[in-house]
């Protein structure tokens, strides 16, 4: 009895021990099976680099009035990053609480010269005013150009508009000051060199320009265009007021902004233009008599730090063409390429023709220079002749056009 009460003991503690050490050995298998995928899963993690968020912005542009149908602002709408967006809103809401604040006093001063003038003139003062509108200069995913013009009247001829524009980075929603579109002030400079001498060379667009009262680091004021950029003027800076703000292009190869697409391309171009002016003697008024009553003639011009400047003019019986103004970038071998559109003119002046597209092709030949002109399909229709011309030098001076 005795001995088989031992035995059942003996069997029953070793089923226990049995059963004990399978307990301990299943645990240890999932612990280590937990610690393993956690192991793998912090690897995986630490594997994996954050990608770019490819979200593609597409904001819109709602009209907004401020407290008056006088004040009218525009807000941002439609974008993913709403932190991005209500920064951008705010600044603009921000500005239009400024000319609203403004708008009281203008008022209200009002009130005050109206007694005066109607006690000493003896006539009713015209109406004191300040409105607001914009103008979307430019939008899309990654930028945005918007320009407010706040018209003031307080008894002049006409008002004093005073603008003022926006310059957004939609994915960051912070202003993008006029520096920050070149990778150096050495660009910059280029940039604002080339708008100058533009102004110069063009007195018919912009008669007002005065080079002792309008340098350089006056040029603040820009927008974002699908070519590059524009640069603004207010009224009265080199144009009248019936013109209102002018703009004046930016070629994009002087735009070598951090995210320009191609840097190579515009590294190559600045050197170009570097290197114009060694083709200085050149300059100049170029012609070729074809005729009786026919003459194709080319002008260019040569300045520092631009490109060259080429005006091809031609007559042909009674109507005369020109491609105005083109710059272009001369090789290394005296060769530059350009696209025109020609406007054509009857021998009174009295009516524009048709505009003709073309492309042209300048060879400088030291005694000469060699134009070559082509158009799409179509035919000539009158306008400058297709074909090649051989043309000398006339005179070291350049005209506008010949009739």
């Amino acid at each position: 009895m005795k001995r088989r009460l031992f035995i059942a003991l003996t069997l029953a503690l070793s089923l226990a021990v049995a059963g004990c050490a399978r307990t301990s050995w299943s645990g240890e298998s999932v612990n280590h099976t937990q610690e393993q995928k956690q192991e793998q899963d912090y690897e995986q993690k630490q594997n994996q680099k954050p990608g770019p968020k490819n979200i593609q912005e597409n904001p819109r542009i709602e009209k907004h009035h401020y407290r008056t149908k006088d004040l009218e602002y525009p807000q941002i709408d439609g974008m993913v990053n709403r932190n991005a967006q209500e920064k951008m809103n705010q600044k603009l809401q921000t500005y239009v609480r400024k000319v609203y604040s403004d708008r009281i006093k203008i008022l209200s001063q009002y009130e005050k010269d109206k007694k005066e003038f109607e006690q000493d003139a003896g006539a009713e003062l015209p109406p004191y005013y300040s409105t607001l509108n914009y103008e979307i200069k430019y939008l899309s995913s990654e930028k945005i150009s918007l320009l407010l013009i706040n018209d003031i009247g307080t008894g002049g001829v006409h008002g004093n508009p005073q603008g003022t524009v926006f310059n957004f980075n939609v994915k960051t929603g912070n202003e993008v000051p006029l520096e920050d579109n070149f990778s150096s002030e050495k660009y910059l400079s280029q940039a604002r060199h080339f708008a100058i001498n533009y102004l110069a060379a063009h007195p018919d667009k912009y008669p007002l320009y005065d080079s002792k009262s309008f340098g350089p680091d006056d040029i603040t004021s820009y927008y974002w265009t699908k070519e590059g950029m524009d640069f603004l003027f207010p009224p009265y800076a080199v144009a009248p007021y019936a013109a209102g703000f002018v703009s004046l292009p930016i070629p994009d190869y002087l735009m070598d902004s951090p995210d320009s697409r191609n840097l190579d391309e515009v590294n190559n171009k600045q050197k170009l233009i570097a290197a114009q002016p060694s083709f200085s003697s050149y300059q100049g008024n170029w012609a070729q008599s074809v005729g009786p009553v026919e003459q194709v003639a080319v002008n260019l011009t040569f300045s520092e730090g631009m490109p060259a400047t080429v005006n091809i003019n031609a007559m042909f019986g009674d109507e005369a063409t020109t491609t105005g103004d083109m710059y272009v970038l001369f090789d290394k071998n005296g060769k530059a390429k350009a696209d025109f559109t020609t406007k054509s003119y009857t021998a009174a002046m009295d009516a524009a023709g048709e505009s003709k597209n073309g492309k042209a092709v300048i060879t400088l030949n030291n005694d000469t220079i060699t134009v070559t002109i082509s158009y799409p399909v179509g035919g000539e229709d009158g306008k400058l002749k297709a074909g090649t011309y051989h043309l000398e030098k006339k005179s070291a001076e350049t005209q506008d056009i010949i009739y």
